[in-house]
């Protein structure tokens, strides 16, 4: 049962997000209050219940019912503030798309003071959302078969191929962009190392020719006293780029993407299961 309860000589400040009934108060106007079973009942001097409170952590909470539908404990929100305050309430969000919402009312209690613009620049927006410049040199390009080859790695997959896979080393020559991909179970030295000393033996056989520079990331799988001691036998330099700009990387970076769409299409198209993604692989990579 709903009632109207008036309470007189209150004190009311508009920070707070939720009002605060005190029971002393209430116990001075003549109130009692039994308490038990996880709620207050609150009842005039006469018996008569005016309010029953639940328990709420550590307080109890009053329900109140309001029949415009305005809620108590938004009411601090109501309150105009600058336009800074509404960017950062709405978690940042492009200043475009708060002015929209303004202009247009599609939000209640959206009161604005002042300007509708963010005042400067907001410090935590330009951390939150920056991002790398692009990189618009495309580079000098080889002159000669195996002058440079640049080599990257794709995985771990989600789910394994068919043959056991679970990566795939791809190396792609920087003048002829011939490209090969050899597929790998895992990603240590040892296991890149092979891939990498079985291209160099059939390259040099087939094209007659020494290779002078191999173009990567800078990895652990590439890092290590095995590479290390391969190179300086076959007098091979290489060529690292700098850590987490893989751009430096493009030729085998934009190959990688390239060759990740056509997978994704065949498997797409063909409707095979994931673990013939490999096999995928190969035939986007011979197309």
């Amino acid at each position: 049962m709903r009632r109207k309860v008036k309470f007189e000589n209150t004190l009311h400040i508009l920070e707070i997000r939720s009002n605060l009934i005190s029971l002393e108060r209430l116990e001075d106007k003549g109130a009692h209050f039994e308490i038990g079973r996880g709620k207050v009942l609150v009842k005039l001097p006469e018996g008569e219940d005016i309010m029953t409170e639940a328990h709420f952590g550590q307080l109890y909470a009053v329900s109140v019912h309001n029949p415009n539908a305005t809620a108590f404990a938004a009411h601090s929100k109501c309150k105009a503030v600058n336009f800074d305050t509404w960017h950062q309430r709405f978690v940042h969000t492009n200043a475009d798309t708060i002015q929209t919402m303004f202009s247009k009312r599609l939000i209640d209690g959206l009161n604005i003071q002042r300007n509708l613009e963010i005042d400067g620049l907001c410090k935590d927006c330009i951390f939150g959302k920056h991002i790398a410049h692009s990189y618009n040199d495309n580079g000098v390009r080889e002159r000669d078969l195996l002058k440079r080859i640049h080599i990257d790695i794709w995985g771990p997959a989600l789910v394994q191929s068919a043959g056991g896979a679970l990566y795939f080393m791809l190396i792609m020559d920087g003048y002829s962009l011939y490209c090969q991909v050899m597929f790998l179970s895992s990603k240590s030295a040892e296991t890149t190392l092979k891939v990498f000393r079985n291209y160099h033996v059939k390259a040099k056989c087939h094209i007659g020719r020494k290779l002078q520079n191999v173009h990567l990331d800078m990895g652990k799988k590439w890092l290590n006293s095995a590479w290390e001691i391969y190179i300086k036998v076959h007098g091979i330099k290489l060529d690292f780029t700098i850590s987490y700009t893989h751009q430096q990387n493009g030729v085998a970076e934009k190959s990688m993407c390239l060759l990740l769409d056509g997978v994704q299409s065949v498997l797409a198209e063909s409707g095979l299961l994931i673990k013939y993604w490999a096999d995928a692989v190969n035939i986007v990579t011979y197309i």
